[in-house]
């Protein structure tokens, strides 16, 4: 569908199914106030433009199908203006120099019979603003403007983009589109940034609003040197940085895009706009190290938009992603894999209270006596992995007390492989059964009542225990269940892959349950590497070191 037939089918409903579609309205006729606008025209380098052109213009003002004069001032010997018996509304203050050309812009003056300052109006090399669109096909033509200025470009059912030329530099409220053929006027985006002498292309016009994420993995930021393919970068969305009523219920309407328009799987864990709070992964095929220029760019407020959020794209199975567990449901539903795999687990002896606040949404309280989370069924799966395999294992986790014998994370039985902490050496370790030695373990110190994330890795003959983003140990240290008399023959068959996977205890024991905190829990049929593992941490612990947001 072409750009214009679906401005057309939308105008009628945008306003009706968007809170703050509309632009807010200023200079209403009636009866006239004492409402005051005083202002300043300055250079770049701060001082005073005398004789400058100052205008003022309702901040839903087009300059295209609005005929009606509006106030012009000239700034005295100081660069000061002042704009008397203002009606109750919004506005903007545009100045011109000496050539004509639009130079400077103050928006947002909001007039209630009071007098107002406006911001200050300075002089600078324009921007321009690129609009890119989808050649008509109906012979809708119509015109681009910027609301509450006089800059606009008109197009035609030829035209694929489209240039408003001479835009100050600043936060553009919005950018509109309007047919000439009838009363059709839509807002392409909000809020729309420009730099001196910089281009600034508006995509994905069918969508309102548009945010800039930049990936930081300098020393300032994440701190990775290499570059991580395949990653899932964790978005959260807060009501602090975020307008929860711009979004369709449920982020229906969410997108995320690379640069240069490409669009980027993506899938919604959380999304409480009461709240106002949301945490969204998205698939990003290369996130660059030691680069802070680097961006992805999230897109809202499409009326028409369906949702796209999809679990399985971001943790796709061909990436690596055999097992991924968020624990983002009720007490006692089953708890999704996020996989197109589906090890969908069942809550053993758990309830409501037993969701608590995760590193990352919601976690499982486990308590360290009955409750454990069993994936029936992936005994024979592709969470089996060979002697001497290639996989990682990983959890947040956050014990409630060195104690017990055992305490198990996640498991696939006591005789293939497990996460899990040791209480008699005070030990997070990771193990691998060995069939003729018994278990290879590598281990790093473990502490109470706080979040760490743990990752365990095994590459063929190599063995690593990470913990919050760093190698703890690379060592292999073999602890051995045979007695000295026992002969090799009798060693043989001890391994035993037919146990289905677990989290909080171990399938062949009736003990050893978690006393603690756990989420996020994943299982990949690859080696995670350094930096792989060090981006995970920096970007999902509370304080998130990779995503930094920008208008």
């Amino acid at each position: 569908m072409s750009f214009f037939r679906y401005i057309a089918l939308l105008s009628a409903v945008v306003c009706m199914l968007q809170s703050g579609c509309s632009l807010p309205t200023g200079g209403a006729g009636g009866e006239t106030t004492n409402g005051l606008i005083t202002g300043s025209v300055r250079n770049n380098d701060g001082s005073k433009v005398a004789a400058a052109e100052v205008r003022l213009f309702p901040s839903d003002y087009d300059p295209v199908k609005n005929n009606a004069k509006v106030p012009t001032l000239i700034t005295d010997s100081l660069g000061n203006y002042s704009f008397f018996s203002v009606a109750p509304g919004e506005y903007a203050v545009e100045a011109t120099n000496g050539t004509g050309g639009i130079h400077a812009l103050a928006v947002g003056i909001h007039v209630s019979e009071d007098t107002v300052t406006a911001p200050l109006c300075t002089f600078g090399v324009p921007g321009a603003i690129s609009i890119e669109l989808t050649s008509g096909s109906d012979g809708s033509a119509g015109y681009l403007y910027i609301p509450g200025t006089d800059l606009f470009s008109f197009l035609s059912d030829t035209t694929d983009s489209a240039v408003i030329d001479s835009v100050p530099a600043g936060i553009m409220p919005a950018v509109c589109y309007a047919s000439t053929i009838d009363t059709t006027s839509v807002v392409i985006r909000y809020d729309v940034a420009v730099s001196s002498g910089v281009t600034t292309t508006i995509q994905n016009p069918l969508w309102n609003y548009a945010r800039q994420l930049v990936l930081n993995t300098t020393p300032d930021g994440a701190d990775v040197s290499g570059n991580v393919m395949n990653f899932p970068v964790l978005i959260r969305l807060t009501a602090a940085d975020f307008d929860f009523s711009q979004v369709r219920e449920g982020g229906a309407d969410l997108r995320f895009m690379k640069a240069d328009a490409t669009a980027l799987p993506y899938a919604i864990e959380v999304w409480d706009a009461a709240a106002g709070l949301a945490e969204v992964w998205v698939l990003v095929d290369t996130v660059r190290g030691n680069d802070s220029l680097q961006s992805i760019f999230m897109y809202w407020g499409n009326a028409a938009a369906s949702p796209e959020s999809d679990a399985a794209a971001v943790f796709s199975t061909q990436a690596g992603f055999q097992g991924v567990w968020h624990f983002s449901e009720t007490g006692v539903a089953t708890i999704h894999d996020a996989t197109e795999n589906h090890y969908d687990g069942i809550a053993e002896n758990m309830s409501a209270a037993s969701v608590v606040p995760g590193l990352i949404g919601t976690a499982r309280n486990f308590d360290g006596t009955s409750t454990c989370i069993h994936m029936p069924g992936t005994a024979g799966s592709t969470l089996n992995f060979p002697e001497h395999g290639t996989y990682s294992v990983s959890a947040w986790v956050n014990i409630d007390s060195l104690t017990g014998e055992y305490r198990m994370i996640a498991s696939k039985g006591d005789k293939q492989y497990n996460l899990q902490f040791r209480g008699e050496t005070q030990n997070w370790q990771f193990t691998e059964y060995q069939d003729t030695v018994g278990w290879d373990q590598t281990v790093a110190g473990a502490v109470a009542g706080e979040w760490v994330y743990l990752v365990g890795v095994r590459e063929n003959d190599k063995q690593y225990l990470y913990l919050n983003g760093v190698c703890a140990d690379s060592g292999i240290y073999n602890h051995s269940h045979f007695p000295s008399d026992t002969t090799y023959a009798e060693q043989q068959g001890y391994r035993d892959t037919t146990c289905d996977f677990m989290i909080g205890k171990k399938v062949d024991f009736d003990a050893w349950y978690f006393n603690g905190v756990i989420d996020e829990v994943r299982v990949e049929d690859r080696a995670a590497g350094p930096d792989w593992i060090k981006l995970c941490y920096m970007n999902q612990k509370s304080t998130d070191m990779l995503v930094q947001f920008h208008n």
